[in-house]
């Protein structure tokens, strides 16, 4: 058998198994359906406003989120995740609490404020905490439409900065901030939407290494 037939079957099988536990651990419900309920969320964003960013071309960034809430009443919920973000050349790990406000039984308003508290950069030194924040709209937990901003403290010290014609200034610190809009998967379509991005990204470097190998 073929790798890539082992691994189309590895994808069903993970796809499969994981969705019913995730669909019953993961879909959060209002009181008093449910009690608490578990958090596994992945996103996909652009930037569309920023202040002091490396580089203009990192505008896609991808974030997760494992966490766990408590339905307090019918009306809200409250909780906490373990936060997660990265783009081309920079990575943020931290926690979020988060509140829920139920509109429905299935529709959901999410406010989630949280500290960056480690992470790496390619071309800058990072000093944490840094401050991360979203609000969200979504639907059974499966998707929601979200806005983030992020902000960290930064320090270059004559960085070049490659695929451009400039050079960080010898001594340069700031706040490097940026708001985000995307889609955010819950359950097991963020186990979906995770595949579907190993999928693409396994495409795309196989179709660049053909270009020089």
């Amino acid at each position: 058998m073929k790798i890539y037939k082992i691994f189309f079957l590895t994808v069903l099988s993970v796809l499969f198994f994981s969705s019913q536990l995730l669909a019953a651990w993961c879909q959060g419900k209002p009181l008093p359906e449910q009690k608490s309920f578990g958090v596994f969320e992945t996103s996909w964003k652009t930037r569309f406003a920023d202040s002091n960013t490396r580089l203009s071309k990192d505008k896609f960034l991808l974030t997760g989120e494992l966490g766990y809430m408590k339905n307090m009443t019918p009306n809200y919920s409250i909780g906490a995740t373990l936060y997660g973000s990265g783009d081309d050349d920079a990575g943020n790990f931290g926690i979020k609490f988060r509140y829920r406000r139920w509109l429905t039984k299935t529709v959901s308003f999410d406010i989630s404020p949280g500290i960056l508290l480690a992470g790496s950069d390619n071309y800058q030194t990072v000093k944490y905490p840094g401050f991360v924040a979203s609000t969200s709209i979504g639907v059974r937990d499966l998707i929601a439409f979200d806005l983030q901003f992020q902000a960290v403290r930064y320090n270059n010290s004559g960085i070049f900065y490659p695929y451009t014609n400039i050079s960080a200034p010898l001594s340069n610190s700031g706040t490097q901030t940026g708001w985000y809009i995307g889609v955010r998967f819950g359950s097991y379509a963020a186990v979906i939407s995770t595949v579907t991005a190993l999928v693409i990204g396994a495409i795309l470097v196989s179709s660049i290494d053909d270009q020089y190998y």
